[in-house]
């Protein structure tokens, strides 16, 4: 028994090396389509962890079940190779990103390989590979020459905006953007700087200099959704505000749409909460022309937004201006201001001289602050003392105390709309994008500077490639980085002469240009002269069902929406929104260990003795280092971190860290490679394994100990098929074995169909023990059973396939769903119990005999100690028991 074992193992690899290579054949057009596909992978050093497989498993499932019911199944993959990270880990090890990200790629695929997915791998795409990168600067192009119309909710190209200008001048379309009027003949004698100003607010992909989230360790902007609690995301540096001319797209005008188009895909409900309260569309009520006063003095104008009118006429007692704003230059007249101003703190603020008139003619003090800065608009004034807690914390931190001003606010309010100074007006929570990073590995933007006005490098000599240099640094570093438009090539800075040589924009774009878009691209890969067929992408899109983590909600998901709006009113497809269904596959918990260092002091403390000590820093360490009970294998920790050579480690008995039920994640240092444990115990136990922790969508606590029961059930089908290899046979199956059979296919199709895969392996246990136990050796029984656990353990199914049903050229993989009869279902029902015509109870089973339902009743209610005269039976109904 324990050679047949062991050669499973052997085999486990030529099963592995075969759905590699396996072809899906996704273009056949009799068939129903079915595109399913998991978030582009980040192809990181570390490779996959256990956490990534698992949404990896879960599609692999789901395409299994759906082949089997005929339908064309598309389940493509690549990797999202331009970023942060890889440059980071680039300048750390002095390698070029390039070959960094190809060694990445190939263990990517070594990993993937081992889990014997069904991949489309003909259609693999990188977002570095400038075949690739080539459409989403034709994409960047687009965006860049076109507007979008708030009347009709279309796109027009920017050309046809000029030649508007040119012919009638300015009107009411334009006052989302622009609100200074003016007519042809001025436009004409516009100067080009002054032109392109006001095409720039128009453009849906702009540049403009404006407060930025600046990282200095990573020497980059960051976007909101990569920052939480004032710190980078990846590395968890400190973040500042810094003034600077980026590229942004232009968002706003599609947030409706997106808020609209919510009930076209079906999302789990956390994550469209998350999204509509990351867009969050709110209603404001708007003071204009709010006086500012120094010593009764009008000095100057503000607009002030308010939540709730009625606490601004009762109870406000100041209004606080963001650093930000427009109207800071006339405060920073006051020295003081000024020096304040210029200190940099989480959370500050300046009670200035300057004071605003209320509406119950109270003069009320003006205050600046930095922390307003990332809600709404940041040139306005907004107060929401009730809800912000930030405004909260202002006030307590300023000792404002809320108190009742008037009475008769009401009239106040009246007065306020008759002379047009109140009025209802809609703000948007998310702003404009940043698109640009100032790095070198992403895409470079094909813009070039003629007069400090860009212009777009010309379609046909796409991709602007990045320079070949051996040293990695920033574009703008960079001696070779001017455009030729005579001769359409890159040259050295040193030729610019602003007539036919111009300086390239330093930029790079943000990592989420090339991973928003390649869902479309992977159906028509080997396109060389479009973006993709419409024909092809209106056949196989939206998709049918996308997988991937909640971490992506405001950031990936949205973008990707915006697009595929931006790509509809293009006419490039047909369909509003890239999904039909999204789901998250839960995340894989493990233990995180921490220690406590102090660098000046070059120490490390234990946990339990870290109290004595007030300043010291939390770092993460790898679990490789851990012994039993979180204590610290010191030597083998610093062995692999030198760094830490000289540090002293400061312990009692033993040096304890602290654990922590984690999310597996490679910044917490708590993963697990999957190949160690595939290498173990082979790939089907590995993939049944992960699914029967619990369900798809929850957490789940990864514990190894508990794979010896799936090991024990795969094994045991193993030897069962090959031990008893001779006695299988074609006879017909009996009533009994048809009720095991029917009753197996109907409940595994039941369960699988909602996702409920733990429930499958679960049921494959049961019947698999009620074949061995009645030692049934039938064909259609054996052969089914093995059709249904193909979708979950699809190695060993081949192998018995081969072996034990003799398949040439067949393929278990291949095979048909099998079919069940109805009548011979055993479902449940529900039924109500009278005792001698009195109500005890409700029961739920799944059997309709008489006599079965007097022996559960017998012995489940009276423990085989009374005597039942009969039984009256309404079906599905009544069991009204006389005794």
């Amino acid at each position: 028994m324990n050679n047949i074992i062991n050669n499973y193992k052997i085999y486990d690899n030529k099963w592995n090396i075969f759905f590699k290579k396996y072809n899906n054949n996704f273009n056949i057009n009799n068939k129903k389509k079915y595109y399913i596909l998991n978030m582009f992978p980040y192809p990181s050093g570390k490779g996959l962890h256990i956490g990534h497989t698992l949404g990896y498993i879960i599609s692999d499932i789901i395409i299994r079940y759906k082949k089997m019911l005929n339908y064309n199944i598309f389940n493509p993959i690549g990797f999202d190779t331009f970023g942060l990270p890889t440059e980071h880990y680039s300048n750390n090890i002095k390698k070029h990103p390039l070959i960094i990200t190809n060694n990445n790629i190939s263990n990517f695929k070594k990993q993937l390989k081992k889990l014997s997915i069904l991949f489309n791998w003909k259609n693999i795409l990188y977002t570095s590979n400038p075949k690739y990168y080539k459409w989403t600067q034709w994409i960047f192009i687009k965006l860049f020459n076109h507007w979008y119309n708030y009347k009709n909710n279309k796109i027009y190209s920017i050309k046809k905006l000029i030649t508007q200008f040119k012919k009638k001048g300015y009107n009411k379309t334009y006052k989302n953007y622009y609100k200074k009027k003016f007519t042809n003949k001025k436009w004409i004698n516009f100067s080009n700087k002054k032109k392109n100003k006001i095409i720039n607010k128009f453009r849906l992909l702009y540049k403009k200099k404006t407060y930025i989230n600046w990282c200095n360790k990573l020497q980059t902007v960051l976007s909101n959704e990569e920052i939480y609690k004032n710190k980078s995301i990846r590395g968890g540096y400190n973040i500042i505000y810094k003034k600077k001319n980026q590229w942004y797209i232009r968002i706003t005008p599609y947030l409706n749409r997106i808020l609209k188009d919510f009930n076209l895909i079906k999302y789990p409900k956390n994550i469209k909460k998350s999204q509509i309260k990351w867009i969050y569309k709110n209603k404001w009520i708007k003071f204009k022309n709010i006086n500012i006063y120094y010593k009764k003095k009008i000095k100057n104008k503000i607009n002030i937004y308010i939540k709730n009118y009625i606490f601004f006429l009762k109870y406000c007692t100041c209004i606080i201006i963001s650093i930000f704003n427009k109207k800071i230059n006339f405060f920073k007249k006051n020295i003081n201001i000024k020096k304040f101003l210029n200190k940099k703190k989480e959370f500050f603020f300046i009670k200035t001289k300057y004071k605003f008139l209320h509406p119950s003619n109270i003069y009320l003090p003006i205050y600046i602050s930095n922390y307003i800065y990332n809600e709404y608009n940041i040139n306005n004034i907004y107060l929401d003392f009730i809800n912000n807690n930030k405004d909260k914390k202002f006030l307590l931190k300023n000792n404002i105390n809320i108190f009742k001003n008037i009475k008769y606010y009401k009239l106040i309010k009246i007065y306020y709309y008759k002379k047009h100074f109140l009025k209802k007006t809609l703000k948007f929570k998310l702003k404009d994008i940043i698109f640009s990073r100032q790095k070198f590995w992403g895409e470079p933007i094909p813009i070039y500077y003629k007069n400090n006005i860009p212009i777009c490098i010309n379609k046909k000599y796409l991709p602007l490639l990045l320079p070949k240099i051996k040293i990695i640094k920033p574009l703008s570093k960079i001696n070779k980085w001017a455009w030729d438009i005579k001769n359409n090539k890159i040259v050295k800075k040193k030729k610019i002469n602003n007539i036919n040589i111009f300086k390239l924009d330093n930029n790079i774009m943000s990592s989420y240009a090339g991973s928003n878009w390649y869902f479309f691209k992977y159906l028509d890969i080997n396109n060389k002269y479009k973006i993709f067929s419409n024909k092809i992408i209106n056949k196989w899109m939206p998709i049918n069902l996308y997988i991937g983590g909640a971490e992506h909600t405001n950031s990936h998901l949205l973008y990707s929406r915006f697009l595929n709006k931006f790509f509809f009113d293009l006419n490039l497809i047909n369909f509003k929104e890239p999904f039909k269904k999204y789901i998250n596959q839960g995340m894989i918990l493990h233990n995180s260990y921490c220690i406590y260092k102090n660098d000046k002091k070059k120490k490390i403390y234990s946990y339990e003795i870290k109290k004595k000590y007030k300043i010291y820093e939390k770092i993460y360490i790898d679990i490789k280092y851990i012994k039993n009970k979180n204590i610290l294998n010191i030597k083998k920790f610093i062995k692999y971190n030198k760094n830490y050579y000289k540090y002293k480690f400061i312990y009692n008995n033993k040096f304890y860290c602290k654990s922590k039920l984690e999310k597996m994640s490679k910044s917490k240092l708590n993963t697990i490679n999957p190949n160690k444990i595939i290498n173990k115990y082979g790939t089907d136990i590995y993939r049944i394994y992960i699914l029967f922790l619990g369900p798809y969508n929850k957490n789940k606590i990864w514990n190894i100990n508990k794979i010896t029961g799936i090991k024990k059930f795969i094994n045991n089908i193993y030897i069962y098929y090959f031990i008893n290899k001779y006695k299988i046979n074609n006879k017909k199956i009996n009533i009994k074995e048809k009720y095991i059979l029917y009753n197996m296919i109907y409940f595994f199709k039941k369960y699988i169909k909602y996702k409920k895969f733990n429930i499958c392996i679960s049921l494959l246990m049961i019947y698999f023990k009620k074949i061995k136990n009645n030692k049934i050796y039938k064909l259609k029984i054996l052969k089914n059973f093995i059709i249904l656990l193909s979708i979950f353990a699809p190695n060993i199914s081949e192998e018995i396939g081969k072996k034990i049903f003799n398949y040439k050229k067949k393929y278990i993989t291949n095979s048909l769903f099998p079919k069940y009869k109805k009548k011979f279902i055993k479902k449940k029902r529900k039924y109500i119990i009278l005792l001698n015509n009195k109500y005890i109870d409700f029961i739920k089973i799944n059997f309709l005999f008489k006599k079965k339902i007097k022996k559960y009743i017998i012995y489940n209610y009276y423990n085989n100690k009374i005597y039942i005269k009969k039984i009256l039976f309404i079906k599905n109904k009544i069991l009204n028991i006389i005794l």
